[in-house]
């Protein structure tokens, strides 16, 4: 038996199904500032200029049945010092210097670790995440200013992404606002499809498979925690949270069709 059917606890013949899978993980830059940096600049810095840089690569999924529909990002910086700056900047941009490709743009005014999360869909940031979900390696650009120079000091600045979302699970309503991150786009009257995932990030997510009519299965789950489903007709998958600054991701997903 395959690995992946001893995952997902089920039993076919290669003859008799297709799988699909998609291994994303969860995207990290680690911490890019290795000790305390202070920050000169009092306007926004060009791409060319970024104080911290970091080419980062998002697996596709192995058949284009699947298809990913959402990415999250999550941001941590830790200012160590204001000084007697009163505001602090921050851009995150993905490979252009324009705003149709800024994850993230930031304005703090005191110390401490800063978390922010955002989702780029087709709705916010179509171009990012065209660019993330093609398989080619792309680079994040961190920049930073402050209205004073050489006052700020920080000493965090890391990123996380994935396919998944930010969105708290409280705030979904089902047939309205529901964060997909993904689709198998295969339909068929008599067609099983079996979907097993993998979530993670930092809190307890919910999940949900969606079909046509609306929400077919739900679930919670630990974070790294796998399940199965099946359903029918064009399935949904989404992932939610508790906290609006926490990243929940879909880091694997394996999908069987019956019959093809």
């Amino acid at each position: 038996m395959a690995w992946w059917q001893d995952i997902l606890g089920i039993k076919t013949r290669a003859t008799q199904s297709t799988v699909i899978s998609y291994n994303g993980g969860v995207k990290d830059t680690t911490d890019l500032e290795p000790g305390t940096a202070t920050i000169v600049p009092i306007t926004r810095p060009a791409i060319a200029a970024a104080q911290y840089t970091s080419v980062q690569t998002l697996s596709t999924p192995s058949d284009a049945r699947l298809a990913i529909l959402r990415l999250v990002h999550r941001l941590n910086v830790n200012i160590f010092a204001m000084g007697t700056a009163g505001h602090l900047y921050c851009s995150v941009r993905v490979d252009v210097d324009d705003a149709n490709h800024e994850v993230f743009n930031e304005n703090w005014t005191t110390n401490g670790n800063k978390l922010d999360a955002v989702d780029v869909h087709s709705g916010f940031l179509p171009a990012v995440l065209a660019l993330l979900t093609d398989g080619n390696p792309h680079t994040f650009y961190f920049l930073f200013w402050a209205d004073q120079a050489n006052q700020v000091q920080i000493t965090v600045v890391q990123l996380w992404f994935g396919l998944g979302s930010c969105f708290l699970t409280a705030n979904c309503t089902y047939g309205a606002a529901i964060p997909y991150c993904a689709q198998l786009t295969y339909q068929g009257s008599t067609t099983t499809h079996v979907i097993g995932a993998t979530p993670g990030g930092n809190a307890t997510v919910a999940y949900s498979l969606n079909t046509y009519s609306g929400r077919a299965t739900t679930g919670a789950g630990q974070p790294s925690s796998t399940f199965n489903l099946t359903v029918t007709n064009n399935p949904y998958l989404d992932i939610t949270g508790t906290v609006a600054t926490d990243y929940n991701i879909l880091k694997s997903i394996y999908a069987v069709i019956a019959g093809t």
